[in-house]
């Protein structure tokens, strides 16, 4: 196949125009050959003995039919001035002149049907309604292609059923798009919108910690380590976006819960020194008999209560460390409180 241009060719983008073979009205064209025809920006007007036709340049629609009677003669020609753009149809006996307005109104919607996105919203003239039509459509394309997460993103900037597209999703087992899809969805939403921010931080964090908890479960899974290394990464990082943030302040309790219910310790233990926690993360590390953890937790935080509550199980476990700690403390502990932590110690080598 011979590639190079030919120098004398000065054709461009060049279609074959099909005359329409058929009315607006539906019925068949008996003659369909135009006699002439004008081209416009998107259009091309058709000129037949009887009638003109407008079609489409994009798809080749017919979109425009004008009938003439026998009153004024048979059409004889139709042209354009090239200096105003006006267009001109003359009869046998009479003028008549056409006037093109707004003729790209409607041509985002043919862009749209064609797959050519960019196009579509460049002629949407920053129609709200129209834009998110072709985010839709586009949206819906790349889904259909199985191109999962850029549709995600797509379909965020959507007015589209927040629950339809989230079910979408979980019916493909796509969680990575899913997830993608809804915390871009909480980029779009305005503060006020706490229900909403509150059921998409709960159903993230959620979704998160089925990944981890199924990699932790699988330990013969090909890279294992790498991918819930990669995931910690990526929940740290949403924990840090401050909508997500607020959003858990107020609702520590509910992310707590979620967190014991999977067993993830690690970030439970995370997640409340995150947030001051300090009397849970001391019982998560008594529970996972970390006890010189637990201890260094107790002595870095400044709530002298927790000496009193937690100073028995520490002592029967680490009696020499726990009452060094104790000492350090000074005269800020009243020993009073104390003595029961004392008395229960059991009487052994250890103590």
């Amino acid at each position: 196949m011979n590639s190079k241009i030919d120098p004398d060719n000065v054709l461009v983008n060049q279609v074959m125009l099909y005359s329409p073979e058929t009315s607006l009205s539906g019925s068949t064209v008996s003659n369909n050959n135009p006699i002439n025809f004008v081209l416009t920006k998107f259009h091309a007007l058709l000129l037949y003995g009887d009638h003109v036709k407008g079609i489409s340049l994009l798809n080749q629609d017919l979109i425009f039919e004008d009938i003439y009677n026998d009153t004024f003669g048979k059409l004889v020609n139709i042209t354009k001035d090239p200096i105003t753009g006006s267009i001109w149809a003359h009869t046998e006996r009479a003028l008549f002149k056409y006037k093109v307005t707004r003729e790209e109104r409607n041509v985002w919607q043919v862009y749209m049907e064609k797959g050519e996105f960019e196009l579509a919203k460049e002629y949407c003239k920053d129609n709200p309604a129209h834009i998110d039509q072709v985010l839709v459509k586009e949206a819906e394309m790349l889904f259909v292609e199985k191109n999962y997460e850029k549709s995600a993103t797509i379909y965020a900037d959507t007015h589209s059923s927040f629950e339809e597209i989230s079910l979408k999703f979980l019916q493909e087992f796509q969680i990575e798009a899913l997830k993608t899809f809804l915390k871009k969805k909480l980029e779009g939403l305005r503060s006020q919108d706490k229900t909403q921010i509150t059921m998409i931080v709960v159903w993230v964090v959620e979704l998160f910690m089925n990944q981890m908890g199924a990699l932790r479960s699988d330990p013969t899974s090909p890279n294992q380590n790498s991918k819930y290394t990669e995931l910690q990464k990526q929940f740290d990082s949403f924990l840090c976006i401050p909508v997500v943030e607020e959003c858990i302040k107020k609702n520590l309790s509910t992310i707590f819960n979620l967190m014991a219910s999977h067993g993830d310790k690690d970030n439970l233990i995370r997640f409340t020194i995150m947030h001051r926690n300090y009397e849970e993360v001391i019982r998560q590390h008594l529970y996972k008999n970390n006890y010189l953890e637990a201890l260094d937790v107790l002595k870095s935080q400044g709530n002298r209560n927790l000496f009193y509550q937690f100073a028995g199980p520490l002592l029967q476990e680490l009696p020499k460390p726990t009452v060094a700690a104790i000492i350090s403390q000074g005269n800020q502990l009243q020993p009073s409180r104390l003595l029961p932590a004392l008395v229960s110690c059991e009487s052994d080598d250890k103590h």
